[in-house]
């Protein structure tokens, strides 16, 4: 992942909030399938293959509608509403979905596709929070810093937080420097393995 191309996806979907809004409203598929889904691929996560992501259909029948692996264990549980339903319906969904034994994981997020709130069960309940964003509200640079938390490595290897170091500056810089200063601040993040970093 290269963070002009995180950067170029957010505008994207900024702009498909703007233009599809009102159908994007209507059902979670489509939310899923226009905003969550992208954001999930430009991460490293391949939405297609059933190793990385199990996707469920959202039918309302007590399963989570994505479950993240890494090597066939949960790592992490997304629940998915439709754009601008909110997140705090499908919080408590989250949080027993995590905690359930059969699919037990660290980290649940919620989203409508523009709000996300991810956190971690391994903290207090005052703490379980870790980040939370908006796609289309907040400032485009720490939404990106924010979106970092659900990369692929960094989820795998318990590393789920946001990105530290400013990265406006990295959007004139050539590709070749911004894959550099984007490998340090991921390095910081990552002290598990070098293999993401």
């Amino acid at each position: 992942m290269v963070l002009e191309s995180l950067l170029e996806l957010v505008e994207t979907l900024r702009e498909r909030i703007d233009e599809h809004g009102a159908a994007l409203r209507q059902n979670e598929m489509r939310t899923r399938y226009a905003l969550i889904d992208p954001l999930l691929q430009e991460l490293g996560w391949d939405t297609s293959d059933p190793s990385e992501i199990m996707i469920e259909d959202g039918s309302g029948d007590g399963r989570a509608d994505y479950l993240l692996l890494d090597k066939d264990q949960p790592v992490m549980i997304i629940e998915a509403k439709r754009l601008s339903l909110g997140v705090s319906d499908g919080r408590q969904q989250a949080v027993n979905y995590a905690m359930d034994r059969g699919r037990r994981a660290r980290y649940f997020a919620v989203t409508d596709g523009n709000q996300w709130e991810i956190y971690d069960t391994h903290q207090p309940a005052i703490d379980m929070m870790v980040i939370s964003f908006a796609l289309k509200e907040d400032v485009l640079a720490e939404v990106c810093l924010k979106a970092i938390a659900l990369w692929r490595p960094a989820v795998e290897h318990d590393s789920v937080m946001a990105a530290t170091s400013p990265i406006i500056g990295l959007w004139t810089t050539d590709s070749s420097s911004s894959r550099a200063e984007f490998s340090t601040v991921t390095r910081t993040s990552c002290t598990k393995c070098e293999r993401c970093c």
